[in-house]
């Protein structure tokens, strides 16, 4: 399940962003009495961009479309600029649609 979730994370939030490589994906399981899922910490790099401070303001509250998936959760833990590119890292949870 996390692999499927993860690809789809990746997607969403090249979409979001735009083009973006991504350095480094982590997971693990996550449960709850009614929900299963996967909470992620992904570190990327994507060029730097003039609208990215209002991206990663909004990134809490934007629309990530993962079929079979939702993002519950998700919130910017670094950002390292290095010259025309920028170094993102997040952590998010994302739960399976039933």
């Amino acid at each position: 399940m996390s692999r499927d979730a993860s690809a789809r994370l990746v997607r969403a939030l090249s979409v979001y962003f735009g083009a973006l490589s991504a350095i480094d994906h982590r997971t693990s399981r996550w449960c709850s009495a009614t929900f299963t899922g996967t909470q992620h910490v992904l570190w990327f790099e994507i060029a730097g961009l003039g609208d990215l401070a209002d991206l990663l303001t909004n990134l809490p509250e934007a629309d990530l479309p993962m079929p079979g998936h939702f993002v519950a959760d998700i919130e910017v833990v670094e950002r390292k600029d290095h010259g025309e590119s920028v170094r993102i890292g997040v952590r998010a949870l994302t739960i399976a649609e039933a």
